[in-house]
């Protein structure tokens, strides 16, 4: 038998799924995560400089809402951001859930579950394909967001300070 911390228990069975039959599965997995927790992070960023500007400009300006009615691109990108959170969120749940689906195939495969086998994988799929729509989308809407942040600044220092 093999070095038990090279195996993983399964629940009240008697079978076990060797780590190393879904090890580089996660690692990629977890690496897939991470490139949207890095757009997490940007995307709140992004809300804070918002947030930042707005109290700026209520804190040195009579006319506290001026700025922010000259530049709607500015509230636009706070809400582009926001959306791009959600997707971000989103896609961690999926490609989560894609790898739990994964393991239950495995799983499947070793017990020799043909129909549990069939529907894991059938649930894998469509869970990866959720994941990959949703980090998609949220990359899309954090190139958006970016890009109306810098039109609203460009408003910001151009149209209304002028």
């Amino acid at each position: 038998m093999d070095d038990p911390k090279n195996q993983s228990q399964l629940p009240a069975t008697g079978y076990e799924l060797p780590e190393d039959s879904f090890k580089a599965d996660a690692k990629a997995c977890d690496r897939y995560i991470s490139f949207s927790s890095e757009l997490l992070r940007l995307s709140l960023i992004g809300i804070g400089a918002y947030g930042t500007l707005a109290t700026y400009f209520f804190e040195h300006h009579d006319d506290h809402f001026a700025a922010f009615k000259c530049s709607r691109a500015l509230f636009a990108s706070a809400v582009i951001f926001a959306l791009c959170t959600g997707a971000t969120l989103v896609h961690r749940f999926w490609a989560s859930e894609s790898m739990t689906c994964y393991v239950a195939y495995l799983r499947a495969i070793v017990r020799k579950e043909a129909e549990k086998r069939k529907h894991q994988d059938s649930e894998f799929h469509k869970a990866l394909g959720y994941a990959t729509m949703a980090l998609i989308i949220a990359e899309f809407l954090f190139a958006l967001a970016v890009a109306t942040f810098i039109a609203g600044i460009y408003q910001l220092v151009f149209i209304y300070w002028k």
